[in-house]
């Protein structure tokens, strides 16, 4: 969490997506702790930057994480992309 605290500190990202790395390492940070954690009933106030994307408490887990995960690191490499030029293959 510090990296990302620092990152967002420096200016370097914006407010919605610190948010979203922010309770991404938290919901991670809580799996690690307890493999048993219901996804559910973590916070789930992320910002979804893909219209085309609904994230809801009713669809199964895996469909949660990866919905969140995918939406994130893709606005994530939008952002690095627009804003410093850094593109990222995989």
């Amino acid at each position: 969490s510090t990296k990302v605290y620092s990152v967002y500190a420096l200016g370097l990202i914006e407010q919605k997506l610190f948010e979203n790395l922010w309770l991404l390492n938290y919901w991670r940070n809580k799996a690690a702790h307890n493999i048993s954690v219901d996804i559910r009933a973590l916070p789930m106030n992320f910002h979804i930057f893909d219209n085309n994307l609904k994230i809801e408490k009713d669809m199964n887990e895996n469909e949660i994480v990866i919905g969140i995960a995918l939406c994130t690191y893709k606005e994530l490499h939008v952002f690095l992309n627009e804003q410093y030029g850094i593109k990222l293959n995989w």
